[in-house]
């Protein structure tokens, strides 16, 4: 079972996400319109994302691993 969590939320600058497993894994962030704006693949169980160039808005980030996927949804605030 794939499982992740994202901080903070909403975020401004860095994202960060904790996987529940160090197995390859891909993630993807979509903006609302659906457009890929970014995609890794890894196996680590921690990361840090500099977001800092996204526009203030409403994200999604799809975690897939194996068979099995989950997508969350977070936001960007601008100061």
């Amino acid at each position: 079972f794939v499982s992740f969590e994202l901080y903070p939320n909403p975020v401004n600058e860095i994202i960060c996400i904790n996987f529940n497993s160090e197995e390859n894994k891909t993630i993807e962030i979509f903006d609302i319109n659906g457009k890929l704006i970014f995609s890794e693949t890894t196996n680590k169980t921690f990361l840090k994302y500099d977001i800092s160039h996204f526009v203030s808005g409403s994200y999604f980030a799809k975690l897939s691993q194996k068979n099995s996927c989950k997508t969350l949804m977070f936001s960007v605030v601008k100061k």
